[in-house]
């Protein structure tokens, strides 16, 4: 198959991002791929879409831009793909989507932003959970939280709608990660939804013997990668674990409550570290003993579970979004529902050696669930009927 591989960027650190360069990385064995963005990748057959000027990023954003329109018209008939296969595409979703109307489209949905104006799928009101019917929903439950801000997310509603217009109309095939964002599009009006779990990507895997399983339990570290925003749980997690002394609890990310957590923080064992490159955090999984994932957001298809897995660490999650479709309570991690069970649930893991040691071998064995040869065999499939 001859198929161009869209997404907004490709150097950017995300889990689109790393889904975006394994389809490539896959597809590419038997098939010929093209590959746009909106930055420079090395990667053959690309092409680079320039959008480095700041009110030409405006009007890609959020109008529609006849240039742009026309270059990427002119390179999907010049290329005359069988399949356009895109992922992210927040930089110009108007001029994209009219540019490749013509063409068949599969779309892999990344987040439930698809679905919410926000992204994150929850009411800013009192973080219940939302089924994304943008709307009066979106009026009562999150613009009054932004306060005079939230002016403008009424005009942007329209913006959005007009989005997800578009996507019905032009997009012929939906693939998202997990049932529970295929369910919510669903009940949205999206149709043709196939449902095909992300594969695990290990930069580099942990090696499961006995003694590296009796040196991870007994760092006693719990470990959270990834942003450090409300919406992930960072806050709730940390006001939590503030008083726990009988663990060590690692923080790694950045984002806008790092500096103000740790500020506040009064605990010796609690640590943050910020961002972290790939070869160092591979170390730091290694020695961890558990992973955290305390999302109050519909998390759709969380990498880090997966990269969890790979290092055959137990994870301990919130039950919401797509979370509880990759792990097994009481198998290879545990759920949670409220914030203050996180001390119980750790203490239940590791109770003792042979407890733990149960729960990483099980996440271990678990990741051969999400393996690259059965998502590309899926991927394929989809792709080509």
């Amino acid at each position: 198959m001859k198929i161009i591989e869209f997404n907004d960027y490709i150097s950017k650190v995300g889990g689109a991002e790393e889904i975006f360069k394994t389809s490539i990385e896959l597809l590419d064995k038997n098939n010929e791929i093209f590959t746009m963005s909106f930055d420079n990748g090395d990667l053959k057959n690309h092409i680079y879409l320039k959008n480095d000027n700041f009110i030409i990023k405006l009007i890609n954003k959020y109008l529609f831009n006849p240039f742009l329109y026309l270059k990427i018209k002119k390179i999907c008939n010049d290329v005359n793909p069988d399949v356009i296969h895109i992922h992210n595409i927040n930089c110009a979703p108007i001029t994209i989507l009219m540019a490749i109307k013509n063409h068949k489209i599969a779309h892999t949905v990344h987040s439930f932003g698809i679905v919410c104006p926000i992204s994150w799928c929850i009411h800013k009101s009192d973080n219940k959970p939302c089924n994304g019917s943008s709307g009066l929903q979106c009026l009562k439950h999150c613009v009054p939280k932004y306060g005079k801000r939230g002016i403008l997310l009424a005009p942007y509603l329209l913006y959005f709608k007009l989005i997800q217009h578009l996507k019905r109309r032009y997009i012929t095939k939906y693939i998202t990660p997990s049932k529970k964002l295929n369910e919510i599009m669903v009940c949205n009006g999206f149709k043709n939804i196939i449902t095909i779990n992300n594969p695990s990507i290990p930069h580099k895997t942990s090696e499961i013997t006995e003694e590296c399983l009796k040196k991870s339990f007994e760092t006693k570290t719990i470990l959270y990668v990834g942003k450090m925003v409300d919406l992930k749980g960072v806050r709730d997690y940390f006001e939590n674990i503030q008083n726990n002394t009988k663990y060590n609890f690692v923080f790694v990310g950045d984002g806008q409550l790092l500096e103000e957590l740790r500020t506040s923080n009064k605990n010796p064992n609690i640590k943050f570290l910020g961002v972290v490159d790939h070869k160092n955090i591979y170390k730091i999984y290694k020695e961890s003993s558990i992973v955290i994932v305390p999302s109050k957001c519909m998390d759709n298809f969380p990498t880090t579970i997966l990269e969890s897995k790979t290092h055959g660490k137990p994870v301990i999650a919130k039950n919401i979004g797509g979370i509880p479709e990759m792990i097994t309570g009481g198998h290879d991690g545990i759920l949670f529902e409220n914030f203050s069970e996180i001390p119980e649930k750790i203490d239940k893991i590791m109770e003792n050696y042979t407890i733990y040691q149960n729960y990483a071998l099980n996440s271990s064995k678990s990741r051969l669930k999400f393996g690259k040869e059965k998502y590309l065999n899926k991927l394929i499939n989809e792709l080509k009927n």
